[in-house]
């Protein structure tokens, strides 16, 4: 008995010794992994004070910010923007669109040479809103990687910040012009005339807006030279509830020194000569689809459906390239049964003529390339593409392939398309394919409304 005891007492401690044993194992492999613990543990808890702090930044600020835009009453948003770019202080220009303009929110983009101090007194203001350099890098748009400093371009910034405050209409004005803006304040932008003069060229196509208010030996800067001297243009006055097409595009005329080119300065005015040119009061004149005319940036209107188009190209200089853009936006307008309307004078420039060769060679593209361009735009493979997007960016590309513009601005429209995507604009449903029909389909005929007469311009 007490050999059977014994031995049941070693097998007892035996199997005691190796539970403390796999129990010693055990603690010891958890005591050198309990930093591995540690760090996992920590790691995991980083990662969700990163995923908080990213939620509140991103989502919490972003609702606070929405709502904030709701109920604060010096909100920045705004169906009816002007933009403007300048290097200099404010000045009378400035004065007058604060001064008529309650309904109307500015947009001041600085460059390089503006001194922000200059308008610092605009800080609090819930009217004009200046965006210096570095307000504009802070605005995060993806076309400002494209976009150089001491460029006329730095405008596309405005043009997106007006879109992404809720513009619906644009309107960009030169900061030397002065303007009584009386053609900003209507309520309705469709049927603010009583008569509208619809005008047509069957051959060249191009019709000079200044002969038709008043002064024939004149031509807008971007007027093809072929056409200059060509005088058989259409005027149809019309009630403008005939009128089936849509403006979308408005071009006011400039009095005292208009936007002229330097072919016409250096040729027609004495050098130093003040130019004091005042155009007839008229109708406005409505370019059917087909006709071009140059568009400036200077005392013009832009509906919704063609802010697609606004950027102004960055590869070319300030005296081409709104020029460039107003051709390929007039072509554009047409696929919504839109098109360009040139308005009496409710501006003035003063000025002298101080042209010099070097700007003759500054718009040298003006001479060799418009008319180029225009027959491009005439290339019929663009007549069947039915979506917006596609239209803006082969039209881009062929310029491009041709070195009417750079391959900079190719990378900027598609940057500049998406910002317009990530703010929310949308596309008209009405962008249809573009095609040659008959000029009839654009008005209406009604015997007791219809003139059939060309309206001859009052000199």
């Amino acid at each position: 008995m007490s050999l059977k005891k014994n031995k049941r007492n070693v097998n007892d401690t035996n199997q005691r010794k190796k539970i403390l044993y796999r129990y010693y194992e055990k603690s010891l492999l958890e005591f050198h992994l309990c930093p591995l613990k540690i760090f996992i543990y920590d790691k995991i808890l980083i990662k969700v004070v990163l995923f908080c702090v990213l939620f509140y930044f991103i989502v919490v600020q972003k609702i606070a910010n929405i709502i904030k835009n709701i109920f604060n009453p010096n909100k920045k948003f705004s169906d009816k923007w002007i933009v403007m770019t300048t290097i200099n202080p404010p000045n009378k220009t400035i004065d007058s669109l604060l001064k008529f303009l309650d309904n109307w929110k500015i947009v001041v983009v600085a460059d390089k040479k503006t001194n922000d101090d200059n308008w610092k007194q605009f800080i609090n203001s819930d009217q004009l809103f200046y965006l210096s350099l570095k307000d504009q890098y802070n605005l995060n748009y993806r076309i400002l990687k494209y976009i150089p400093t001491n460029s006329y371009s730095r405008k596309n910034i405005g043009y997106l910040y007006a879109i992404h405050h809720g513009a619906k209409e644009i309107f960009e004005i030169n900061d030397n012009i002065i303007d009584n803006f009386k053609y900003l304040n209507w309520k309705d932008n469709k049927n603010i005339f009583d008569r509208i003069i619809v005008c047509n060229n069957h051959n060249s196509k191009m019709i000079n807006p200044f002969s038709y208010f008043g002064i024939n030996d004149i031509w807008p800067r971007g007027f093809v030279y072929k056409n200059i001297s060509i005088d058989d243009n259409e005027y149809l006055n019309l009630a403008s509830s005939q009128v089936k097409l849509n403006p979308l595009v408005y071009q006011g005329i400039i009095n005292g020194k208009p936007d002229v080119d330097s072919i016409f300065l250096l040729t027609r005015i004495g050098k130093n000569q003040n130019l004091d040119i005042n155009f007839s009061e008229q109708n406005p004149l409505f370019y059917l689809p087909g006709n071009y005319v140059p568009i400036n940036s200077k005392n013009t209107k832009y509906l919704y459906d063609v802010f697609p188009l606004l950027p102004l190209p960055t590869t070319t200089n300030k005296k081409i390239s709104d020029i460039i853009r107003g051709y390929i936006m007039q072509y554009y307008s047409w696929r919504y049964n839109g098109g360009v309307i040139y308005l009496s004078s409710d501006a003035y420039k003063k000025g002298y003529n101080n042209a010099t060769l070097s700007d003759l060679i500054e718009e040298k593209n003006l001479y060799y390339k418009i008319g180029e361009l225009l027959d491009i735009l005439k290339d019929e493979i663009f007549y069947e593409i039915n979506e917006p997007i596609k239209l803006i960016i082969n039209i881009i590309e062929k310029l491009v392939s041709r070195e009417i513009l750079g391959k900079n601005d190719l990378k900027m429209y598609k940057a500049y398309i998406k910002d317009l995507s990530h703010f929310g604009f949308i596309f008209s449903s009405t962008f249809q394919n573009y095609k040659n029909i008959n000029d009839n389909d654009y008005y209406s005929k009604h015997s007791e409304l219809y003139c059939k007469d060309v309206l001859q311009p009052k000199v």
